[in-house]
This record gives structure tokens, sequence and C-alpha cells, in this order.
């Protein structure tokens, strides 16, 4: 599998993005995220599957390589281009949501939070989490984009904040993953 190359902080511009234009999407299939603008990227094994955690110039994705295919995960202010993927769950993120999903050996629950506020983020730094500081207009807190994850044998769980200080709020999100799930699994 080829590793995608994040792009150097300096290419990236202030752009004035919305929470009001977040959507949420659920697909089955490996899009490719490059014309998003991957600006971080991890990946690890999990159970028996790879999973690559990205922030977007657009938001953020997971990548969860199962033996029996790949789901990606995706929370957008920018349509993705999904090629040959299916859409399986597509929402609004810019208000509190809930999402379930059972599909190639994986089940999964994914809770979205908007905040009116936007709160301190925990200086607290882990090798377990991603963050990315995106340029921004003079005069105002920079908008920032923070995913972090935990493991174990047989759960995935991703938490994320993304903040728009134009706008004085933030969005957040928890994602729960199980593998090796054989009930109600359509695929």
């Amino acid at each position: 599998m080829k590793l995608p190359t994040p792009l150097k902080v300096h290419e990236l511009m202030p752009v004035e993005q919305s929470a009001s234009d977040m959507e949420y999407r659920l697909i089955l299939g490996n899009p490719d995220l490059e014309a998003m603008r991957i600006v971080e990227h991890v990946s690890f094994n999990w159970n028996t599957s790879i999973v690559e955690i990205f922030i977007l110039g657009a938001s953020h994705a997971v990548k969860i390589h199962t033996p029996r295919g790949t789901i990606t995960e995706l929370l957008t202010c920018v349509k993705p281009n999904l090629d040959d993927s299916v859409s399986i769950v597509n929402g609004p993120a810019d208000c509190d949501s809930q999402y379930a999903f059972a599909h190639i050996g994986l089940q999964g629950q994914m809770d979205i939070q908007k905040i009116d506020t936007i709160r301190q983020l925990s200086r607290e730094i882990s090798d377990r989490m991603l963050r990315h500081t995106f340029p921004g207009v003079c005069g105002i807190t920079l908008p920032v984009t923070e995913v972090r994850w935990s493991i174990t044998a047989d759960t995935l769980t991703v938490n994320t904040r993304h903040t728009y200080p134009n706008e004085g709020v933030s969005i957040m999100s928890t994602s729960v993953f199980e593998a090796n799930v054989n009930q109600g699994d359509r695929n």
C-alpha cells in the first residue's frame, strides 16, 4: 500500500470554512484523499486491519483496511471524489447527530456534537494523537483539528475536535469501531 505524503504546512493558505458545511460520510471503499489536502497522517495495525488516520485541509478521515475491504469515515467541508466507492451513511455534521453501521466484519457508532464555544484544547500530548493548527486570518484564534484514538484488541475509538474560531464553535465527534462482528453484517 502506497502511503500518502502530507503537505508541508507552508503549502496551506488560509481558507475560511464554516461548521455548517461539515458533512459526515461513511464509505465502503478506499477513496483518494489527495484532493482534500492531507496535512497529517498516521497508520498502525489493529486487530487484523490497518488503520490510517488523516487530518485534511478539509477536516479528517479514518480508513480501516480489513481483509474483507476498506471502510472510510469522512467528516469534511468538501465533497469527496468517491470513484467506485459506495456511501453507506451520509448526513449533516453541524448539529448533534448519531450514525451506526455494520459492514465488512466491523460495526460502529458515531456521535457528533456542535458546541457553541471553543473550549481550550487539552495540552496533553500523546503518541496516539494528531493535532494541526491551520493558518488563519489575523486577529482571531487559529483553527485547530485534533484527532485522538485508543485501541483494545477488538475496539478502536477515535475522538476528534474541529474548531471554527471565525464562528465561535467546535465540532466534536466520537467514533467507535468494533472488529470481527458477524451479527447484522451485510457484506
